[in-house]
């Protein structure tokens, strides 16, 4: 057991509100949840409208909690090249307008942009759970396809877990 979990969690807000009911889902925003041995206790690294960083857990509820039955601290200490990266709003809102087409009109809408600097949540836990997207982009991974795919992984590389872990 590495202290380094895949989380998911739904916030209060209207954007959060609006995630889950475009993608129908209950979650709306997946992170790095890590024991830190330096400072202690349990952290989260994030991407979030404050960019991509880390910081102190709160009291947060995680629904769901992914752990890796592989070492994935190589990975996480590899994504500290993306903390201080911007949020990608013009991302989550293009991400948002192909969801919306897709669930209202069936329609398939190329994703149009691409940021090379910003990052949504999703995309950033993509990046350091990278071994279970496959080949797929982080960019264009939301928090419900992250959380499929490491249910689904024909691997087994995650185990799902007790969220009471973290107390």
């Amino acid at each position: 057991m590495s202290g380094v979990y895949i989380g998911f969690s739904k916030g209060g807000n209207v954007l959060s509100r609006l995630i889950c009911w475009v993608t129908r889902s209950d979650i709306s925003h997946a992170a790095v949840v890590y024991r830190d041995t330096l400072w202690g206790g349990w952290w989260v690294a994030e991407a979030n409208a404050h960019g991509v960083h880390t910081r102190p857990m709160d009291k947060r509820t995680w629904r769901y909690l992914f752990e890796p039955r592989y070492d994935i601290v190589p990975d996480l200490q590899g994504a500290k090249r993306y903390i201080d990266d911007h949020y990608d709003f013009l991302g989550l809102i293009m991400f948002g307008w192909v969801m919306l087409c897709w669930r209202l009109l069936r329609l398939r809408v190329k994703f149009p942009l691409r940021s090379p600097s910003g990052q949504v949540c999703s995309e950033f836990a993509a990046r350091v759970a990278r071994r279970a997207i496959g080949g797929k982009d982080p960019q264009w991974i939301s928090p419900i396809d992250l959380k499929m795919l490491l249910t689904t992984d024909t691997l087994s590389l995650y185990l799902p877990v007790d969220p009471a872990v973290l107390k």
